[in-house]
């Protein structure tokens, strides 16, 4: 049986390709000492890219492909 996250940290990103890998690198440790006796998933990373222009998304899903807990959205370009 899957449980829900106790914890969804949102991430907004736009153009961050080579920021994600890093970030998610010195999140996650802190995030798990936050749960440290709590089934897995206790908590999870929440990416929503604002129409990013490089490979964010891609770098968001191979992330996601290591540790299913950085899942990643897209959000349609505000248009003014």
């Amino acid at each position: 049986m899957n449980r829900a996250p106790v914890l969804s940290l949102i991430a907004p990103v736009k153009d961050e390709e080579a920021a994600i890998g890093p970030f998610i690198a010195r999140v996650a440790p802190i995030l798990d000492g936050l749960f440290p006796d709590a089934g897995a998933p206790s908590w999870e990373i929440v990416f929503v890219d604002d129409g990013s222009e490089d490979g964010t998304m891609a770098a968001i899903l191979a992330a996601h492909q290591k540790d299913a807990r950085p899942p990643g959205s897209t959000m349609p370009r505000a248009r003014r």
